[in-house]
């Protein structure tokens, strides 16, 4: 038995190695598809699992407020509530209420630098529900205001060191006293702290405002939907009331493993969604790979035909033909494995920065190769077995001729690899141009040559910066104004009245900002319709924007009330928000009107001084006072941020497009090569009957085009059908490219040329005399 398994072995390194062209395309294409497909499973592993190591984190869930009006949720409660929850429903296991925030922490007030860092503000239910254990010190802090707990990683940070008991820290104006150093949790949650803080009884029963997450953990029998619904048709106390009418908002629960990627994705870097369509086209590519080396597996049969008759002359059975291809594909699968791990080595540490993931990623990747190796051996057995079967029944057979059929086995593999190829590149083309629309959009106002200074610093130098970027060449103004991107703040306006509201309709809440000419023409806002405020503490008029008048169902608003204001002007809409999230009803009113905002320092500058202005910035933060903040952000850096998932995908999908692009010219040029060899005394004797070099070089180039056209009248539809769906997300979107189908369908002919040229070429080249003898 091992005597055999060692000539299968040397029978396929030697087949592997005649055939080195074909053989290097198999083993690329698959180590590509399975690292694509590795890599995106263990990253949906990791964004699947957050908070999954907590006691009964099947269990445990977020709670979630929403109002009936226009479908607003809310993860902020008040901090009463969970104990009212605990109380009223057998259900509850444990309860909890917490404060969530990334807070900025100094060593002393004095100190130059400050560290961010995750802190949460509960009491004993939190410790208690999360089993939060203390390493060292006493639980004081839980009541002490003056008092406050450090993870051990948080420790580190701060101080280098766990021996932190007794030391200060500096935040918000007031200095804690570390009397507790607790365990963490890591970054792999959704709340990963570093600082934790008490919270005395009056500040718990306060409910002027809800600012609080919940957690529950439910008993294992509960029926999470009837609870549900008990808590709705209850007269809880402390649930949040709508605006609008006083009724009680609706509560709904969140499985906190889930929350990742639903009340919390905009955390992340990438859409679970696109980290997904990464995995699927990982399995696309080595779905693409077995095509290509099962088409050239067929190929090789054919060429071996008198190899295998041989074979089954001396006595091979059909299984000993099938263990032969089998170590074939061994040998291909095991290189792919070693190949695909350099590849993993190679790309781990910026993959690892891209998803999060912290640690090591070898084990999960390995184990999963693994895996992949011995589905995809198990897969391909049955097709390997069926192809020796049948090309060892002809053998047998000589006298059977068997005529190829107008579309074998090579040609629909030929036709997929063309296919897959032609709808990635379509749907990354497609996605490139979306972007670029995005970019270069009008999105209501400029957003060229604009930027926000943040400066923590006293007054004094503040107005000192600004006297100092008023001097640069470069910069046309400096104001204070609302910053509109990035967004600091925002406000909201409730209008239950206006001119026309028709009896059946809701109140609505309008986005507030108390601005006014000033404001507009810094940002470019243009009107379509009446004036802008004349004087910016207007408190009777307002502008609108496009979004509001249709809300509010108004064909011609000029002049007609909205609550107490009277419109004297409507502005095009504009976008200071994702690109998928549409435009809010706005109103501009005066700065003395019952909405209030902080006003930013905005600077107007040329926008090719871009780097100038940073630097600049830069320069004054390292010379003015020591440990004040003092950074500039642009418009467009902002806006930017909004496609920072598309961005990632865009890059994911270039890997895709060009390992599928990769696969297929090798694939190709592989297959050229085979049928260029198995069909030699064809090309010979067509040349004997006066065919040229040029017209079978043609046959050949018809042949290719026709199954390309084949593919990409396939490829193209399902293609427009994903990116249809996918541009719907958006509130702005480019016309349809046409013509990217055609550049499409031009580039991959130029590219089956190129493939196909010089084998054709040198095999039409050849002298049909030496060819037909050597046959």
């Amino acid at each position: 038995m091992n005597m055999m398994f060692l000539h299968y072995l040397k029978s396929a390194v030697r087949s592997l190695m005649k055939y080195k062209v074909q053989t290097t395309a198999s083993v690329i294409g698959l180590a590509l598809g399975f690292v694509c497909f590795v890599l995106s499973a263990v990253w949906v592993r990791y964004e699947q699992t957050f908070d999954s190591f907590h006691r009964g984190a099947d269990r445990m869930y977020l709670l979630r407020s929403s109002s009936f009006w226009e479908n607003q949720t809310s993860l902020s409660h008040h901090f009463p509530l969970a104990e009212e929850l605990k109380r009223t429903f057998p259900e509850v296991e444990d309860a909890a209420a917490y404060w969530y925030w990334e807070i900025s922490v100094k060593l002393s007030e004095d100190a130059a630098e400050d560290v961010n860092l995750g802190c949460i503000r509960s009491d004993s239910l939190f410790v208690r529900m999360f089993d939060v254990r203390l390493v060292r010190g006493s639980w004081s802090f839980l009541n002490v205001p003056e008092e406050a707990a450090l993870t051990e990683e948080g420790a580190r940070r701060l101080f280098g060191t766990t021996d932190v008991l007794g030391r200060t820290i500096y935040y918000a104006g007031n200095t804690y006293r570390i009397s507790a150093v607790l365990t963490g949790w890591g970054q792999h949650t959704n709340f990963p702290f570093s600082i934790m803080l008490g919270m005395d009884q009056d500040e718990k029963n306060k409910s002027s405002y809800p600012d609080y997450y919940i957690s529950l953990r439910l008993t294992s029998e509960t029926d999470t939907a009837a609870l549900v619904a008990q808590m709705n048709n209850s007269s809880l106390k402390y649930k949040q009331t709508n605006w609008w009418d006083g009724s009680k908002c609706a509560l709904s629960l969140e499985p906190l493993t889930h929350c990742r990627y639903t009340e919390f994705q905009d955390r992340q870097s990438v859409s679970i969604f696109y980290i997904r369509l990464f995995s699927a086209l990982g399995l696309v590519l080595i779905v693409l790979a077995l095509v290509n080396f099962f088409s050239m597996l067929v190929s090789r049969m054919h060429l071996r035909r008198r190899e295998l008759a041989l074979r089954i002359a001396c006595g091979s059975s059909r299984g000993g033909l099938t263990g032969l291809f089998l170590s074939e594909l061994l040998l291909i699968l095991s290189g792919a494995v070693l190949l695909g791990m350099v590849l993993v080595e190679a790309v781990e540490k910026p993959f690892c920065m891209l998803s999060g993931i912290e640690g090591s990623i070898r084990l999960p990747v390995a184990v999963c190769f693994l895996l992949l190796a011995i589905i995809t051996f198990l897969m391909t057995w049955g097709i390997i077995a069926f192809y020796c079967n049948r090309i060892a029944s002809r053998q047998l057979q000589p006298a059977v001729v068997v005529r190829p059929g107008r579309f074998s086995f090579q040609k629909i593999c030929l036709g997929v690899q063309f296919g897959i190829c032609a709808l990635v590149l379509f749907c990354l083309s497609f996605l490139l141009l979306q972007l670029r629309h995005l970019t270069r959009t009008d999105i209501g106002f400029e957003r060229d040559g604009r930027a926000m200074v943040e400066c923590d610093g006293s007054e004094s130098l503040n107005e000192r910066i600004i006297h100092e970027l008023r001097r640069q060449p470069y910069v046309q103004e400096v104001k204070k104004l609302y910053s509109l991107l990035p967004q600091k703040s925002s406000g909201s306006l409730a209008v239950n009245t206006w001119d026309g509201k028709l009896d059946d309709a809701y109140s609505i809440a309008l986005n507030a900002i108390p601005e006014g000419q000033e404001f507009m023409n810094f940002y470019g806002l243009r009107l379509i319709a009446g004036n802008t405020l004349i004087t910016q503490d207007d408190t009777i008029s307002a502008v609108i924007n496009e979004t509001a008048v249709r809300r509010m169902n108004m064909s011609d608003p000029i002049g007609k009330k909205v609550g107490r204001w009277t419109i004297v002007g409507v502005v095009r809409d504009f976008h200071v928000s994702a690109p998928t999230v549409p435009v809010e009803p706005t109103i501009i009113l005066g700065f003395n009107g019952p909405v209030h905002l902080g006003r930013e320092t905005l600077v107007r500058f040329d926008e090719s001084d871009t780097d100038r202005l940073k630097h600049f910035v830069d320069s004054l933060a390292q010379s003015e006072e020591p440990g004040v903040f003092l950074k500039i952000t642009t418009v467009r850096e902002a806006y930017e941020e909004y496609l920072r998932s598309e961005r990632t995908l865009q890059k994911l999908l270039t890997v895709v497009a060009v390992a599928c692009v990769l696969i297929t010219l090798i694939g190709v040029f592989a297959h050229v090569s085979l049928v260029c060899e198995q069909r030699r005394k064809e090309i010979a004797i067509r040349k004997v009957n006066g065919a040229t070099a040029a017209g079978i070089f043609r046959s050949f180039l018809k042949e290719y085009f026709v199954l390309l056209l084949v593919a990409c009248v396939i490829a193209f539809p399902l293609g427009s059908v994903a990116m249809q769906n996918w541009v719907e997300r958006y509130v702005e979107r480019m016309a349809w490219p046409w013509w990217l189908y055609a550049a499409i369908l031009v580039g991959l002919a130029l590219f089956v040329v190129l493939c196909i040229g010089r084998s054709v070429w040198r095999a039409a080249r050849e002298n049909p005399a030496e060819v037909i003898k050597s046959e």
